[in-house]
């Protein structure tokens, strides 16, 4: 997520036919009694941002790519390594990555951590992965030398599918022709609806890779067929995707519409009809947890969007999750230290604290806001940005501000950003890192 953004473009919603809209024989399968859920527990990790040092990290490039950036990247490796070490101790039944698994889709990151994944796996916690937007046909696949940076090879999604080929592609049940996605059964009786929400194929590679997310016409009808034949042969299923899918604040979609998959309404309202409880995401790099009620679909569903942290950006939080008796438990954990930061929290908290007024200041300079304002302002953006990072906002923690100490342009940029910072610290129902959930 970047910060650079001064407005962000609203995702359009358009209305999604469906046979659910059309034919009665599919609206019936739908309002009686749904599926038991299966006794499991499972692992959720997102937005893991591999990066392999021997590509450069001790370099000027790499150091002016840090500055404009809040993810810990020297880091990622011990960090994902301390994460996967807390998740085998829970011994869980499968672990589940909703995207970003590279910095900028690097072949070598990739190959990297599809390694680390083969001990996971090898240990007995299957893995099941899908792209991010930074995942695939990626520009910005760079290595970093003394004399600058160096363009390396990123991957075609054929490509991530043979990489990842043992976590969740060999072994789906089905695959979309037209994406990356695909179902699984990760546990006898639970189905795992697996999306690739990725752009990928629209990418330049020689430019920036496309952040939103969609579904084309073409992936939301095999998704509507997926639905329709979980439900038909008895089994639950549960969904996870890298793009959000419901709104994480109120000023989400109004400043930052791109971490919201298109048309993520009329999508949210079709998973809520086919009986879809809850959808596991990322992207934002935010610990928020958020859900919709759909009063006027007959079964009066909810829809819960379940978005995880990511491991180099603060609080570096993983989630399990439990399922008993239709009942799913939700719990949090965060890395505590290292072996380079035995004080990991403060040192995390730290780095994304100053990160992001370094990128706060570096818009603010744009605008020719003073350094005066710059220096007043930044704090305040950083503090309620990791506010939201964290979960379970406390908006009495929020800080005053004192328009009288800004200038002219520090004053209407900040009057334009007010609505996203005050978003920020509201906490939207429900509770962000332990919840309880009816699947019923």
């Amino acid at each position: 997520m970047s910060i650079a953004a001064l407005l962000g473009a609203c995702s359009s919603s358009k209305k999604i036919e469906t046979r659910y809209s059309k034919e009665p024989s599919v609206q019936e399968l739908f309002q009686g009694s749904a599926p038991a859920y299966p006794a499991v527990k499972f692992a959720h990790m997102s937005d893991l941002h591999v990066f392999d040092k021997t590509l450069g990290v001790d370099t000027p490039d790499f150091q002016e790519y840090l500055r404009h950036d809040r993810k810990m990247l020297k880091e990622s490796e011990e960090i994902i390594q301390a994460m996967f070490a807390g998740i085998q101790k829970q011994k869980v039944n499968f672990l589940i990555l909703s995207g970003d698994l590279t910095k900028d889709g690097e072949r070598h990151n990739h190959e990297y951590l599809a390694a680390m994944l083969k001990k996971i796996e090898a240990a007995g916690t299957p893995v099941y992965v899908i792209p991010g937007n930074h995942d695939l046909r990626n520009g910005d696949a760079f290595k970093f030398t003394q004399t600058g940076r160096e363009r390396i090879p990123s991957v075609e999604l054929s490509e991530f599918a043979e990489i990842y080929n043992d976590f969740g592609y060999s072994t789906a049940l089905a695959r979309d022709p037209n994406s990356l996605s695909y179902v699984a059964e990760p546990a006898p009786g639970l189905l795992l609806l697996a999306l690739d929400s990725t752009k990928a194929k629209q990418n330049d590679l020689k430019k920036h890779p496309i952040t939103y997310g969609h579904f084309t016409k073409e992936t939301m009808a095999w998704i509507e067929e997926q639905l329709i034949l979980a439900r038909r042969n008895g089994k639950p299923m549960v969904a996870m995707m890298h793009h959000g899918i419901i709104d994480h604040y109120t000023a989400n979609k109004k400043y930052y519409g791109e971490y919201l998959v298109d048309n993520n309404d009329p999508i949210a309202e079709v998973f809520a009809k086919y009986g879809v409880r809850v959808v596991f995401t990322g992207h934002y790099h935010a610990q928020d947890i958020t859900l919709r009620k759909f009063d006027h679909i007959a079964h009066n569903p909810v829809l819960y969007d379940i978005e995880t942290g990511s491991p180099v950006t603060y609080p570096s939080p993983y989630r399990i999750y439990e399922i008993k008796d239709n009942t799913l438990y939700v719990t949090s954990h965060r890395v505590q230290s290292i072996p380079s930061q035995k004080d990991f929290q403060k040192f995390a908290h730290q780095f994304v604290l100053d990160g992001t007024k370094v990128m706060a200041k570096d818009v603010m300079a744009g605008y020719n806001v003073s350094a005066k304002d710059q220096d007043y302002l930044a704090p305040l953006v950083a503090v309620a940005y990791v506010a939201h990072l964290a979960g379970d906002e406390d908006a009495s923690k929020k800080p005053p501000i004192d328009k009288k100490k800004l200038g002219f342009m520090g004053s209407m940029v900040y009057d334009n950003r007010k609505p996203l910072i005050d978003s920020w610290w509201e906490d939207l129902s429900p509770a962000d890192n332990e919840l309880v959930i009816d699947l019923k």
